[in-house]
């Protein structure tokens, strides 16, 4: 039933010529529904499709415009593919956790996001056109991207040297925690996985964890402490992360929660480096309750 609606699109390689409403209200089965329509990344095209939630359809939207600027801009991506020396030099870096391309992809989406998507998102043929006179202002949009992928490829180059190193069994539980958090905050779709508002903050993260591996040593008992409420933290995390809806409310709540550990950790492991906001144990209890009401 939902095919057949006048609205509904698929393999659309530019931005529909029929505004899309915020909201409507279909018949399925007899009864009336709302629906929110949204632009959804079918990867070399995008589709208009129906979500159950505003969230929803503003979590697929902003994939499926991602996808439509990237096709719109693709010669001027080409380009600076081949003609930024830094990427070359990320892409070096990268080579240890991913392929090439889908860095550029990464980063290229990241950059994109940043020039067209921090404003009012167009919902029109017409206000799309014109959102691309900006496309002046990604080659800079992209330099800076690749400027932190760079500063934090770099770092957990050697960060993760140093875990090489010869083992003291009594700092396994710390090595264990910082190759867990690497791998979590560096894995290969770490440029795709990174909010835009948090990217500069990464380099700040890497910092934290290197300034923890100089110390440590010094302070185990305290060490192995944290590590504990870490552990349990990030177990609550994952059991919830399994149990709730992409882009639901909780969802968008949880990501937050995520990144509020990794400020969590600046302030117990390189408290000099300073938080975004304040952060503690406290809070963070106080945060993850708030999170729980959703579910």
């Amino acid at each position: 039933p939902q095919a057949q609606h006048k609205l509904m699109q698929t393999g659309l390689t530019s931005f529909p010529e029929q505004a899309l409403p915020e909201q409507i209200t279909i018949t399925q089965a007899g009864a009336k529904m709302p629906v929110w329509p949204a632009l959804k990344d079918d990867g070399k095209s995008v589709a208009v499709v129906f979500a159950d939630s505003g969230d929803e359809a503003k979590g697929l939207t902003r994939d499926g415009l991602l996808r439509l600027y990237r096709i719109a801009l693709n010669e001027q991506v080409k380009h600076l593919g081949k003609t930024l020396p830094s990427m070359r030099k990320a892409e070096l870096l990268f080579a240890a956790i991913g392929k090439a391309p889908s860095l550029r992809e990464q980063v290229f989406a990241k950059a994109i996001e940043s020039v067209f998507l921090q404003g009012q998102w167009p919902t029109n043929h017409e206000a799309f056109k014109k959102s691309l006179e900006l496309r002046g202002d990604l080659p800079a949009a992209v330099e800076y991207i690749i400027g932190i992928v760079i500063q934090v490829l770099s770092s957990n180059q050697a960060i993760r040297k140093q875990l090489k190193g010869q083992l003291n069994l009594a700092w396994a539980n710390v090595y264990q925690d910082v190759g867990g958090q690497l791998e979590s905050l560096v894995s290969s779709e770490f440029v795709a996985q990174t909010p835009l508002a948090v990217m500069s903050d990464l380099p700040r993260y890497m910092k934290a964890i290197d300034h923890r591996l100089t110390r440590f040593a010094q302070q185990l008992p305290k060490e192995n402490a944290w590590v504990q409420e870490l552990r349990d933290w990030q177990q609550r995390y994952l059991q919830a992360q399994k149990r709730c809806l992409p882009y639901s409310p909780m969802a968008i709540a949880l990501q937050d929660f995520y990144w509020q550990l990794q400020e969590y950790r600046v302030s117990l492991f390189a408290q000099q480096l300073g938080t975004k906001h304040p952060v503690s144990s406290k809070r963070l209890l106080k945060q993850w309750q708030e999170i729980e009401s959703l579910g």
